[in-house]
């Protein structure tokens, strides 16, 4: 797949690398915040277009998160509670499930059939 984007975000300069280390991060998010990942979502920086966006994984009741550089994947902070500022982080929210079923999309696992998940597109 050469295009793939999420409205709010934009393309992803690297859509599989970018994919494949959040998917990652919801397990080390999962241990360092004390939550099951079936109780965390993804957040995306809105405002990085052309980039692969920071982000942030909480839990659904928004109390606990772990902010991530979409670059290296790594902690954005020293302190894991700092978190990106809300106003910075697109209103929607994407469970693992979302995160896994774009990965299958950008590797060419999803008929065309098969309707998008909300807040996500991509193009092949």
């Amino acid at each position: 797949m050469s295009d793939f984007q999420i409205p709010q975000v934009g393309r992803l300069h690297h859509p599989e690398a970018f994919v494949t280390g959040i998917l990652r991060n919801f397990d080390f998010a999962s241990q360092a915040l004390g939550a099951a990942t079936d109780t965390l979502q993804l957040r995306l920086v809105k405002t990085e277009h052309g980039l692969d966006p920071n982000y942030q994984i909480g839990t659904t009741d928004g109390i606990d998160a772990a902010a991530f550089s979409g670059t290296t994947h790594e902690l954005l902070f020293d302190d894991i509670t700092e978190r990106i500022d809300e106003n910075e982080l697109s209103r929607e929210a994407y469970t693992q499930e979302h995160v896994r079923a774009w990965l299958d999309q950008i590797n060419g696992q999803t008929g065309q059939e098969e309707p998008l998940f909300p807040g996500m597109a991509g193009e092949g």
